[in-house]
């Protein structure tokens, strides 16, 4: 309600159907009650059949791909709160009672490829190849040097093919700027999702920007003190609302202590979702700038390092991008 998901649900009868949103995480219990009706299935694929039916290198790839290890088993293990939270957070339905998710009807592909820069790569490829149109990143990797040049030159070249990137700000506000902001939440075209708790301040532990790129030698660009203003709009990072649970539990309600900017991404995701659901056409960067006009401004007027463009607002966002024929176009950022 507070990013105004259910006006659009309401009042503009908009829920993200026919958008696909690929979860770059560690995995998702598809089998949730609130997640199963949304999970995205290659239609190419016969489940554990043990071949590459449809011929794109990979087996069995049924709810999306492993790329870490290789492997088509893409459900909750370990991690496997963080997978499901998320996901609960951009398409949760309500099945079990309580509707979390953002666009309760968007699809969500499953993927899998923290530990290394070319399973990254594989799953920016295949979430492409295969139609997703956003991707949530709730991950933050710091110490890359100049391989943070590969993964902007990624991220550009997948924004420029039409995949919204979104990650949340992270979690580091202790560290010394300009090195808060990580990758991929610091890239310029990815979409980084600050947090503000219920009375709208930037709880102690968001990460903040600006964001430095003038050491890469790749790039040189954004140089400090000013560098690059991060984030570019807010979601809420809880805790005190409900997530979905793992086991026999349908959801962790009340949530008192789980927490992050893991959680402020999906949110982000989740109003992308609803955009290209009601304008399929939008590009890429047009959404990044319709989130960005429509967020309401907290604190100083205009963007900033704390809280960007504002809190999000996912109404205004859908109506702007329903009329997006009105918005002046730009060159992509």
């Amino acid at each position: 309600k507070a990013v105004g998901a259910d006006r659009v649900w309401r009042e503009l009868k908009i829920t993200g159907r026919g958008v696909v949103v690929a979860m770059f995480d560690a995995g998702v219990n598809y089998q949730h009650s609130d997640l199963r009706n949304n999970i995205w299935i290659n239609p190419g694929e016969t489940a554990n059949n043990g071949k590459d039916d449809d011929g794109n290198g990979l087996v069995d790839d049924y709810y999306g791909f492993n790329f870490r290890m290789m492997t088509p088993a893409v459900g909750a293990r370990g991690l496997q709160q963080h997978g499901t939270w998320t996901s609960g957070i951009v398409a949760g339905d309500g099945s079990g009672g309580t509707v979390t998710g953002v666009a309760p009807e968007a699809q969500l592909m499953v993927l899998m490829a923290w530990g290394g820069l070319y399973a990254a790569a594989r799953a920016h490829e295949y979430a492409l190849a295969m139609g997703a149109d956003v991707m949530n990143m709730s991950f933050s990797i710091p110490n890359l040097g100049e391989a943070r040049g590969v993964w902007r030159l990624m991220s550009e070249q997948a924004t420029a093919a039409g995949l919204v990137l979104v990650s949340g700000a992270g979690n580091f506000q202790r560290l010394p700027k300009p090195v808060q902001l990580r990758i991929p939440e610091g890239i310029p075209c990815v979409i980084a999702a600050g947090g503000v708790d219920r009375n709208l301040k930037v709880p102690g532990f968001v990460s903040l920007g600006p964001v430095e790129w003038a050491s890469v030698k790749m790039y040189g660009d954004h140089p400090m003190p000013r560098g690059l203003l991060k984030p570019d709009v807010c979601g809420f990072p809880g805790a005190g609302y409900p997530v979905l649970g793992v086991g026999g539990r349908k959801y962790i309600d009340p949530n008192r202590s789980i927490r992050g900017n893991s959680f402020s991404g999906p949110h982000v995701a989740g109003a992308a979702a609803l955009m290209l659901s009601a304008a399929p056409d939008l590009q890429a960067w047009q959404v990044k700038e319709i989130l960005e006009a429509t967020a309401k401004d907290l604190g100083a007027s205009g963007k900033d390092n704390n809280t960007g463009a504002g809190l999000l607002n996912a109404f205004r966002a859908v109506k702007e991008a329903r009329e997006h024929g009105s918005v002046t176009p730009k060159a992509p950022r």
